[in-house]
């Protein structure tokens, strides 16, 4: 009888967050809030220009708006998130391949 043994491939850990990706991704959800949306959305626009990322700058000062930032603040959530899909999806083809 042969014993056959499973190989299961390396658990990738989740993509870590520089601490200012975390702030900026508390502020646009702080955006949401009524009171709190005008400061935190220059927050974000601050770290966005940091960035060089001129999108989501925009996308913060569109936000600062009244009624119609709303859409804006969504926007910016949804792009975040793609973007950390993206990450995490990168990060997986990348331990599938070393395991190959």
């Amino acid at each position: 009888m042969q014993t056959q043994f499973v190989t299961q491939p390396p658990r990738v850990a989740p993509p870590v967050l520089a601490w200012e990706d975390q702030v900026q991704a508390a502020a646009d959800v702080l955006g949401l809030i009524p009171l709190l949306n005008v400061p935190a959305e220059i927050v974000s626009g601050l770290i966005s220009l940091r960035k060089k990322d001129y999108v989501g700058f925009g996308l913060s000062v569109a936000s600062l708006v009244p009624l119609q930032g709303e859409v804006a603040v969504a926007l910016k959530i949804a792009r975040t998130a793609q973007q950390i899909a993206a990450q995490n999806r990168y990060q997986t083809t990348r331990g599938m391949a070393q395991v190959a």
